[in-house]
């Protein structure tokens, strides 16, 4: 492979690994990290604080949300380059749900797992071509769930979302200069499970998701870059029982600014902010505020 093309990919595969875009109330596994062509191995620790402000209803009415007032994550994330083209990754948490009016609840978040793969990456010379990338994830649920009952006030106890998750996608990215736009999507296909209430045992399937994501990054060759990623989230109605349940599909937009600094050889921190639910059309889902900041080394 020429130095151009080592150098084109290395570009790609930093950019992609931005963010691991980890649903921090475990609707989704995290995207798998990824490493430019020079790495070997990639390690990323993140610190986040989402703020809980308020519930959107299906209508997108505003309504009070009575859950923990905010989530504190930490994330470790490990990535390994088999080859210039396939590297896997994966990821654990430990979870803060908190409110000023109870003592707060801890819990290991929901592990995950993944893979990437460069289907297609173009030389300098052919630029108008895309990089184009498949991944795929798996999250194994072993926190408390939103299909579990809360012994906590405030539903501080639960962490998840109590089902485990296959996540497969692909991006195509373009670049020219330095700036690049990425457009990517993914599915999200959760498990059905057993709940068990005071009647009757039921079998429940949450439905499947789909995000779509735009990122538009600047990148200053030797510092740093910034990324602005626009996202949209759907999900289809749940079933119990494979009866389909009116009015729980759900729709979410997110916009994230994402700066990144180089701090040393193969070392970078990085400062996010994320709204969400808080543009567009959402429905059924919270509104959110989630400020982080990461610290990524490679070998």
């Amino acid at each position: 492979m020429s130095i151009k093309k080592l150098f084109f990919l290395g570009l790609f595969s930093v950019i992609f690994a931005a963010r691991l875009l980890a649903c921090p109330c475990g609707c989704g596994a995290a995207r798998p990290l990824s490493l430019s062509a020079a790495e070997t191995w990639k390690f990323r620790l993140e610190l986040s604080r989402k703020y809980q402000e308020d519930l959107v209803d299906i209508n997108g009415a505003l309504a009070k949300d009575h859950g923990p007032q905010g989530i504190d994550t930490t994330v470790f994330g490990l990535a390994y380059a088999i080859n210039n083209k396939l590297s896997l990754s994966g990821q654990w948490s430990v979870e803060r749900n908190w409110h000023r009016l109870s003592s707060s609840d801890y819990s290991a978040g929901d592990p995950s797992f993944g893979m990437q793969y460069v289907l297609f990456s173009p030389d300098l010379d052919h630029f108008y071509f895309p990089t184009v990338n498949v991944h795929a994830s798996y999250k194994h649920s072993i926190s408390k769930g939103k299909n579990e009952q809360s012994e906590r006030p405030y539903l501080l106890d639960i962490h998840g979302n109590g089902v485990s998750e296959f996540v497969p996608g692909f991006s195509v990215w373009f670049a020219y200069a330095s700036w690049s736009l990425g457009l990517s999507e993914s599915l999200q296909l959760r498990r059905s499970y057993e709940f068990e209430n005071e009647v009757a045992k039921e079998t429940r399937q949450m439905g499947w998701g789909q995000q779509r994501q735009v990122t538009l990054a600047y990148t200053f060759f030797g510092f740093g870059q910034i990324l602005g990623i626009f996202s949209s989230e759907y999900k289809t109605e749940d079933q119990v029982n494979e009866v389909r349940q009116q009015g729980s599909s759900s729709q979410r937009q997110e916009i994230e600014l994402v700066g990144n600094i180089r701090i040393g050889v193969q070392k970078s921190l990085g400062i996010s902010l994320k709204r969400s639910g808080f543009y567009l059309q959402n429905r059924n889902t919270s509104r959110n505020q989630t400020l982080g900041i990461s610290y990524e080394q490679a070998i």
